[in-house]
């Protein structure tokens, strides 16, 4: 396995994990409670949803990293725009539970 899948895999399980945690975390509610939030269940849930799916997404390029390494750069650029534009997008999709 290539160095590049194995960061690829790694940081995508990464996500999966701080997904779950967001997700069942009752420290994470008690603070968002004290926070800005208006839904404070919907932007717990979307911020965990959506970990969950960038991380399911990074495994997916993983595995095609694995299966198809001649295409090893384009496999890391579409993983480097994706995790770039996640975070804008996150960032936009949240401000409907802020108050």
């Amino acid at each position: 396995m290539k160095l590049t899948t194995i960061i690829i895999e790694i940081a995508s399980i990464v996500y999966i994990i701080f997904g779950i945690l967001v997700l069942f975390s009752k420290g994470l509610r008690k603070n968002v409670e004290r926070s800005n939030a208006k839904d404070i269940n919907g932007y717990i849930a979307f911020n965990g949803k959506f970990n969950l799916i960038l991380g399911i997404i990074g495994v997916v390029i993983g595995g095609l990293d694995y299966f198809f390494p001649s295409l090893t750069k384009v496999w890391i650029g579409v993983f480097l725009v994706i995790m770039l534009a996640s975070s804008v997008i996150q960032a936009k999709m949240s401000k409907k539970f802020i108050k």
